[in-house]
């Protein structure tokens, strides 16, 4: 029996590379990195994680051009909108660029693009959640959807399977961004948006979506149901259509004209007793002057275990009540809880001994077990250990002296108490009470008394790492993995990650991941040669670093050097990561690196190697326009690292 299912899961490994060949042989490679980094070139810039979701789009600049640019749109529906705006000086600036782009490699065929596959990949890098930049698969699925190809209907059907609120109100943004000519909305995009809304869900499901988030990227649910005019599928689903555009007073109306059958009647009494509750959650404040245990927030604690909301059902001045937390602690995922940690801490809303630090101890301990002893499918997204280390450290770092959120300072506001400015309380925080001294007015400050880091929350953080990154998965690959240069410094975006903790991890996740024997470490020096061979990763991060700083350089590495001394020592394999704080990075470093790599490639005979180059601190790479796709260059560290590499080793983009 062991024998067959094992045939069986390989066999099903197999049909999902061949997939996978498919999708790839149909999809240019710029696409593919576009849809996995959220950027054409090779080069990742590592992202901050936000805690309410997505952040701001508009800095993406994902507009009709970026469309054209990709290959989605062609040169006449780009130059018709144009013409359609008057905009003589941005016509004249697209046709230069449409004629320099053909001399491009990019290129994408003509007849029948973009091809279903683009659709196909997109909804694969949405669904298994393994792109970094998500804003950019749902562009390009707006993008395919106003295109003049046979991914339209594809597209449609796409969007109308987004999962969540977020993702559908991003898509209508682009869609409509989109629009050519700027029409309004055809039957495709009217059928998608009742797909979602009508069709995908029940009643239920839905009004917890409209509720959790209402609007995001200028859009909201009202909006998109003032513009499309759904007809709802029963009397229960007019409920929630009339709760969004009229609020409570359509809702009982619509109540009333539900059939008086049982399920509808049961379903009905629990939308509307969900959507009331809701509506009196979002509107509870704490009242100026009172404290944060004072009744509106145990009335919110109350409708928040009872139909187990979340905090985002939350006004902003109750989340700085613990009991608020308490109770939403209940029904929150782990990768929430680990963005939201440093958060409590900083704001000052977990105490030493608090009944929130225990809630949170035993949420820790629980998401442990799930990684420990049982399969990793009840956790999705997958656990990032890069996401565990930055939360781990950030909660550990961030001392007294940092000034609190804006949140802390939002709802000081709201709550009718005077607070300063960012920059006056970092002044005033400071200083050491000199204006007491001329007796002028002080400005009132944060509180200094942030607690100090939980010692079991720590501990539990620490094991919850080393699970997860067990929890890797193989990528049948032959890694080196290089480590230079490195130092006792913060990562670029995650400053409360150290340079050596970053590389450390990346290389526990790579061999954790792939058979024994199959990840070579070395510490690269300076010009490269002469490389010391570690040992093992260990099995904890400090084991870890302490194997990889023995005898670190600290100026920058010659990478182009250690690939000669590579090819010299015969030392195979199809995938090269080398990590440091700093690389050489002159006028000529690049055609050097080129000509050292094509030089390996051909000494061991191995043309489908892939170089990945991570400076953790220091900006300055190669220039990435003399590679090809065997090349990544990332700026940083994030919680998508670790993925990132491995879906690249694996010839994913």
């Amino acid at each position: 029996m062991g024998d067959g299912a094992k045939k069986e899961s390989t066999g099903k490994e197999v049909n999902v590379q061949k997939s996978q060949l498919r999708i790839n042989m149909v999809v240019p490679g710029h696409i593919q990195r576009f849809l996995y980094l959220g950027t054409e070139s090779g080069v990742y810039h590592s992202k901050a994680n936000h805690p309410k979701g997505y952040p701001s789009v508009d800095h993406l600049g994902f507009n009709y051009l970026k469309a054209w640019d990709l290959g989605l749109f062609s040169d006449e529906m780009v130059e018709n909108s144009l013409k359609k705006q008057n905009n003589n000086n941005a016509l004249l600036s697209f046709q230069e660029k449409s004629l320099s782009k053909n001399n491009e490699d990019k290129t994408t065929p003509r007849d029948g693009w973009p091809s279903p596959g683009v659709v196909h990949l997109a909804k694969e890098v949405l669904k298994s959640y393994k792109g970094a930049c998500r804003p950019a698969a749902i562009f390009v699925l707006a993008a395919c959807s106003r295109a003049e190809g046979p991914a339209r209907s594809e597209a449609f059907s796409a969007a109308a399977e987004l999962q969540s609120p977020e993702d559908i109100l991003l898509f209508i943004k682009y869609a409509t961004d989109l629009t050519p000519n700027h029409k309004g909305w055809g039957a495709g995009i009217r059928r998608a948006i009742k797909g979602w809304y009508v069709d995908q869900c029940g009643s239920m499901e839905l009004a917890e979506k409209v509720t959790r988030i209402r609007q995001r990227h200028s859009w909201s649910h009202k909006d998109v149901l003032k513009l499309v005019h759904l007809k709802p599928k029963d009397p229960v689903q007019a409920m929630v259509f009339g709760y969004v555009m009229f609020d409570l007073q359509k809702l009982h109306e619509h109540f009333k004209k539900v059939p008086d059958t049982e399920p509808l009647q049961m379903e009905a009494n629990f939308v509307m007793k969900y959507l009331e509750a809701a509506d009196q959650l979002r509107k509870l404040r704490i009242p100026k002057g009172s404290n944060e245990d004072c009744n509106q927030v145990l009335e919110a604690v109350d409708l928040i275990k009872t139909h187990k909301f979340t905090v985002e059902h939350c006004d902003d001045t109750m989340l700085l009540a613990p009991k608020i937390w308490e109770a939403a602690l209940e029904h929150m995922t782990f990768w929430q809880l680990l963005v939201y940690l440093p958060i409590l801490r900083f704001n000052r809303v977990t105490k030493a001994g608090c009944e929130l630090t225990k809630i949170i101890v035993n949420n820790l301990k629980s998401t442990l077990d799930a990684l420990t002893h049982s399969s990793d499918s009840k956790i999705h997204p997958p656990v990032s250990p890069a996401l565990v280390l930055i939360s781990m450290q950030t909660y550990r770092r961030k001392h007294s002296e940092v000034v609190p959120t804006k949140l802390w300072f939002k709802t000081h506001a709201l709550m009718g108490e005077i607070v300063a400015s960012k920059s006056e309380a970092v002044a005033t925080v400071a200083k050491d009470n000199q204006n007491k001294s001329h007796g002028e007015p002080k400005h009132p400050r944060p509180p200094k008394d942030m607690s100090k880091p939980n010692s079991k929350i720590l501990e539990l953080m620490g094991k919850i790492l080393v699970a997860s990154i067990k929890q890797m998965k193989p990528t049948q690959k032959r890694f080196i993995f290089g480590v230079g240069n490195i130092r006792d410094k913060v990562s670029l975006i995650n400053p409360y990650v150290v340079s050596f903790e970053a590389a450390a991890l990346i290389y526990m996740c790579l061999e954790a991941a792939e058979a024994d024997g199959s990840v070579k470490g070395y510490a690269v020096p300076v010009d490269g040669k002469a490389c010391r061979k570690f040992r093992n990763a260990g099995s904890s991060l400090s084991n870890c670093v302490r194997e990889i700083m023995q005898e670190m350089s600290t100026d920058p590495i010659n990478v182009d050097g250690w690939l000669d001394w590579l090819s010299n020592e015969k030392c195979s394999a199809d995938v090269i990561v080398l990590v440091a704080d700093e690389v050489l990075a002159d006028n000529r470093s690049a055609e050097r690196l080129k000509t050292s790599f094509i030089n390996y490639k051909k000494t061991l005979m191995l043309p489908e190697a892939k170089l990945v180059i991570v400076s953790l601190v220091s900006k300055n790479l190669p220039e990435c326009s003399y590679f090809h796709d065997d090349t990544l260059m990332v700026h940083g560290f994030d919680s998508n690292l670790p993925f990132i590499i491995q879906h690249f080793a694996q010839g994913r983009f």
